[in-house]
């Protein structure tokens, strides 16, 4: 057509836009181009041959009027172009349904596997940490080994001497019917002696056994027993830097939870307050003077009080402090300061998650430097069923925070 009545025939124009959306639509947009570019090059060579008269164009159709049999050509064409589009509508609208569906359906799956994950990492870190607990403890006890067995040994002899002592008195000594009254108050008071060194030896077994056990047995225990059996434990270590440990107490206070766990807290604190003044000694031994205060008066104060349904526990030490700098990390695992006297940073890490987690508790540490630093730990005081209501209210604060 273009060819007879020129390039400016509608119906031909009409014709070329229908080819032209019809390829972009039913076979793709390249093909589009393609298409549109061969038409553009048809109808510029027919209106070049025309223009040069080389052909000669018929046009009649200009001076006719518009017949109802143009209007309907021109309609359907109109018509069928809606109607490829419409279809072509359709399936982008069922593309982009589809994706959105698959878009949330993998968000919900990316949103389970998070949690998935955030579960896992929290069940490994669990283990990880009861482990490391475990090992630290042993590691601990190495450390606290031979003061230990020091301490042990003490109680032994005093038993051993104060038996012997009575079976010489028994053997050498006139019968017991004429036994003078000073024999017998005497043979007393090697009862008496060897009795509290036989319950000392009890109480120091019984402290290396919490040390040592991983069981968990809930139950309400006494906090003063639990603290002063840690102090009995560290004595040796503690005399043998110099250090003097001062227990201030009014009161027992009972508390429900784990008494192992409790005990862990205590003696990785004093442990803590212990080694704080090993510099100072390493300055004693090169020669340091006396005037600095770490070294005048080597004292630990262990407090323990309740204020208002909470349990104060805290471990004041007059040590070369802490910098400020190094607050910010010492309750980060396997930071350390301590790493040329065999410390690994575990110990306050491990308090510092025994206390929020298993008692529902907080610690806090006060510290200057060549001041000596002061950690307290603050207890809530609750019935059993509150303690396992308060710590699942803890742990999942914590589960949020991480999520």
């Amino acid at each position: 057509m273009n060819y007879r009545w020129g390039v400016d025939l509608p119906s031909t124009i009409l014709l070329d836009a229908l080819v032209i959306v019809m390829s972009g639509i039913l076979i793709n947009t390249r093909f589009a181009f393609i298409t549109t570019a061969i038409i553009a090059m048809i109808m510029t060579t027919v209106d070049i041959l025309q223009k040069s008269q080389i052909t000669e164009v018929d046009r009649y159709w200009r001076d006719e009027p518009w017949l109802i049999t143009d209007t309907i050509v021109t309609s359907v064409i109109f018509l069928i172009i809606a109607i490829v589009s419409w279809l072509s509508n359709r399936e982008i609208e069922k593309s982009l349904a589809r994706a959105r569906k698959s878009e949330a359906e993998l968000k919900i799956e990316r949103d389970s596997l998070e949690v998935k994950i955030e579960e896992r990492t929290k069940e490994l870190k669990e283990t990880q940490a009861e482990k490391m607990t475990q090992l630290y403890r042993f590691a601990e006890f190495g450390r606290l080994s031979a003061g230990l067995f020091h301490d042990l040994i003490n109680p032994l002899n005093a038993v051993s001497l104060n038996v012997e002592k009575l079976r010489n008195q028994s053997v050498s000594g006139a019968p017991a019917t004429a036994l003078s009254m000073k024999a017998s108050e005497q043979a007393g008071s090697c009862v008496d002696r060897a009795v509290r060194a036989a319950k000392r030896l009890e109480d120091m077994v019984v402290s290396i056994r919490k040390q040592l056990t991983r069981q968990e047995n809930k139950i309400t225990f006494s906090l003063k027993e639990e603290i002063e059996g840690v102090i009995n434990v560290l004595s040796h270590k503690a005399q043998n830097v110099g250090v003097t440990i001062r227990f201030l107490t009014d009161e027992d206070i009972h508390l429900f939870g784990d008494a192992m766990k409790f005990n862990q807290v205590a003696l990785n604190l004093i442990v803590n307050a212990i080694d704080a003044y090993l510099p100072a000694v390493a300055l004693v031994k090169a020669g340091a003077s006396p005037q600095i205060p770490t070294l005048i008066k080597r004292e630990i104060i262990v407090s323990l009080q309740e204020k208002k349904g909470t349990v104060i526990f805290s471990v004041n030490d007059r040590g070369m402090g802490i910098s400020d700098e190094n607050k910010q990390k010492i309750f980060e695992p396997f930071f350390t300061t301590k790493a040329e006297s065999g410390g690994i940073g575990i110990g306050l890490s491990m308090t510092k998650r025994i206390v929020e987690k298993d008692f529902g508790g907080s610690i806090e540490v006060r510290s200057e430097k060549n001041e000596g630093s002061e950690f307290l730990v603050s207890v809530p005081i609750v019935q059993p069923v509150e303690s396992a209501e308060i710590l699942e209210n803890n742990q999942t604060g914590i589960m949020q925070n991480i999520l």
